[in-house]
């Protein structure tokens, strides 16, 4: 798969979406999204010339829908994964694509952000104290598994977003506003 054929086809994806229908004003006149199309195609075609970007458009098989509600577990032993479901959102894309995905079993709790590492466990006894450790482990098993597992999707991970936000929002204008857009 080369990359030029993946930001041609991501950009003309959204061109089959446009339909005339009542939108509200932000959302965007098909003009001003046709408009915004031809932009992020020129944006997108800049930007898969970039080593940095190039060095992470490895194809990469995922399945991307990888959350609790299609993960199941052994009643027997919970650690022991007995299937996976919803395998048709797996597909192969380049690895920046998949970047931002976090599962919800490996996100850090509402409180705390990546950048919090050495924050304070939170004060409200020891259920939330329990519930926060479990959401730490969760996420430092997932991000070494990223790290030993899925090589290319760890370099893309590095990666500013603001890099990646024209590959995830620029096809998809229509569908998310044209104000989200530009």
């Amino acid at each position: 798969m080369k990359l030029e054929s993946t930001a041609t086809a991501i950009t003309i994806e959204d061109r089959t979406k446009l339909h005339r229908d009542e939108r509200l004003p932000y959302q965007g006149s098909i003009k001003e999204h046709i408009r915004l199309l031809i932009i992020s195609r020129e944006v997108i075609e800049r930007l898969i010339e970039v080593p940095l970007i190039q060095n992470t458009a490895s194809p990469t098989l995922l399945h991307a829908e990888l959350h609790k509600r299609n993960i199941y577990v052994s009643d027997d032993d919970p650690t022991l994964i007995t299937g996976l479901i919803d395998w048709q959102s797996t597909s192969v894309e380049p690895a920046f694509i998949y970047a931002n995905e976090t599962p919800d079993f490996a996100a850090y709790p509402d409180h705390v952000s990546s950048a919090d590492d050495d924050q304070e466990m939170p004060a409200g006894g020891r259920e939330e104290e329990k519930r926060y450790k479990n959401a730490l482990i969760c996420n430092q098993a997932f991000y070494t598994c990223i790290e030993c597992l899925v090589p290319k999707l760890r370099a893309a991970k590095a990666l500013d977003d603001t890099l990646l936000e024209p590959f995830r929002y620029g096809p998809f204008s229509w569908g998310i506003s044209a104000a989200a857009t530009r």
